[in-house]
């Protein structure tokens, strides 16, 4: 089963205003869950990337979800990778700040300093408060600016994980929903969350993989882009994405 997770930014921070539609997909994963093999398979698409929108031109992918929201998303992201979303999760990226808060915050073991507009991350283990993670995750404030905060992202995906493997109970589960439902968008129907939910608890960590999608950045015409890797759909491990059932 493959879907398609979208981190969509529509505050201005936490707390602050909303911003008026169109937005944009900040954050584009593709979550491959596959219960049977005991494995989940992440991929991160730079939202810089170059690819053919439907009805519009060759742009940043994360314009697609400006154009014609999740419909119009799931359609390039097909048509770039050649394979079938089965399902979507669609999050504002202030309603899993509250989830983290409900988790009673989030560990993260940083390898550098790391600086945002009101924060200060040094080395070292750490939790993270929601409004923490918030800027942990959208902050582009430092080279490379997209892939740095891809690896950030993932980094805390898979605490994110982690806590929901060892830390999380029933109640958490129940609270977590509630603010999921609160502001987000999903297929899922509440069976599917909670299989997975479940199914997350028991994978161990190096039974779920992380990838950025290949490629490179290139200026065309002024605008900054990432260039997906021309063999991408050459690569074995996104044969797993084209793999029916799961």
């Amino acid at each position: 089963m493959n879907i398609l997770l979208l981190g969509i930014d529509k505050a201005s921070s936490i707390g602050g205003y909303i911003r008026p539609k169109p937005w944009r997909a900040d954050v584009i994963i593709i979550a491959r869950a596959d219960p049977d093999l005991r494995r989940i398979i992440l991929l991160s698409i730079p939202r810089d990337t170059r690819a053919a929108i439907p009805g519009h031109s060759r742009e940043k992918i994360a314009h697609a979800h400006a154009y014609g929201e999740v419909p119009l998303t799931i359609t390039t992201v097909e048509q770039l990778l050649g394979i079938k979303i089965d399902h979507y999760v669609s999050i504002d990226f202030t309603t899993y700040a509250r989830m983290v808060d409900i988790l009673g915050g989030i560990e993260i073991d940083l390898q550098k300093e790391f600086n945002t507009k009101h924060f200060s991350f040094v080395p070292g283990r750490q939790i993270l408060t929601g409004k923490q993670a918030y800027e942990f995750v959208t902050s582009r404030d430092e080279p490379r600016a997209d892939l740095a905060r891809i690896d950030r992202q993932q980094q805390f995906l898979s605490a994110l994980l982690s806590s929901l493997r060892n830390k999380a109970g029933i109640l958490d589960y129940a609270g977590l929903y509630l603010e999921f439902k609160k502001s987000s968008e999903t297929s899922l129907s509440l069976k599917d969350i909670l299989g997975l939910a479940f199914f997350i608890r028991e994978l161990k960590p190096d039974e779920m993989l992380m990838y950025k999608m290949p490629g490179r950045a290139e200026y065309i015409n002024g605008v900054s882009y990432w260039i997906a890797d021309p063999d991408i759909l050459q690569k074995s491990w996104m044969e797993i994405f084209r793999e029916k059932g799961g």
